[in-house]
């Protein structure tokens, strides 16, 4: 869902929480874009310690990838690999597990946030053609990755249904491959290459085109 930051907000940000990336525009619409930008890369006042969107979901994709893989580790024990499959649900959605490792957003939210943020950019009067470009590429790749969690979740809760432990271990195979999919991304074509765009790329390519939109800008991503 789209949110509208309010004027007030958004003047304290462009003041004090964008000092990393923000370059001085008369353009009020530029500055607007710049903010979008910038609540991806380094500060969105709804994420745990106001950090960038791009970096909590970074956090909360790999904290689940590495549990998911902890879960293939004894799966003939059923309570071990139950917990790694609440611990992982926990980084991909908290609102499924009141208890978890993550910090809190979700690797759900954060990829939605990020396309939401990125949506605004390109929707917002005197916004670039790099920033419509590549804003959109990465709108497209958070939506993709908000996709596989999605599909992850409902992989955790079909094995934490399960009593059998052949029926979790093999659930458990399939939220890894896809966690790994979300982390590294995957060669869908056989091309011997990921692109950066979905439905190959994942966080790591999305970082990338983070990058290129922000140098485009004259910004530099941390």
């Amino acid at each position: 869902m789209l949110r509208a930051l309010p004027s007030v907000l958004l003047a304290v940000l462009l003041s004090v929480g964008c000092a990393d990336t923000t370059v001085l525009h008369d353009d009020s619409s530029s500055a607007t874009v710049h903010l979008r930008i910038d609540s991806v890369a380094s500060a969105w006042p709804y994420t745990p310690g106001k950090q960038g969107l791009l970096t909590v979901l970074e956090q909360e994709a790999k904290l689940a990838s590495r549990h998911s893989r902890f879960s293939l580790k004894k799966p003939a024990d059923l309570r071990w690999t139950h917990t790694q499959l609440h611990q992982l649900r926990h980084a991909i959605d908290p609102k499924t597990e009141n208890n978890g490792p993550g910090i809190g957003y979700g690797v759900i939210r954060a990829a939605q946030d990020i396309a939401a943020e990125m949506h605004e950019a390109v929707d917002t009067p005197g916004a670039s053609d790099n920033v419509r470009q590549h804003a959109l590429r990465i709108a497209a790749a958070s939506e993709h990755i908000s996709t596989l969690a999605t599909e992850a979740r409902e992989l955790a809760a079909q094995g934490l249904a399960a009593d059998s432990p052949t029926v979790t271990a093999q659930v458990s195979e399939r939220i890894a491959a896809v966690l790994d999919q979300i982390v590294y991304g995957r060669d869908q074509n056989d091309d011997g290459k990921i692109d950066q765009d979905a439905p190959e790329g994942g966080v790591t390519h999305l970082r990338q085109l983070v990058a290129t939109m922000m140098a485009g800008e004259g910004l530099t991503l941390k």
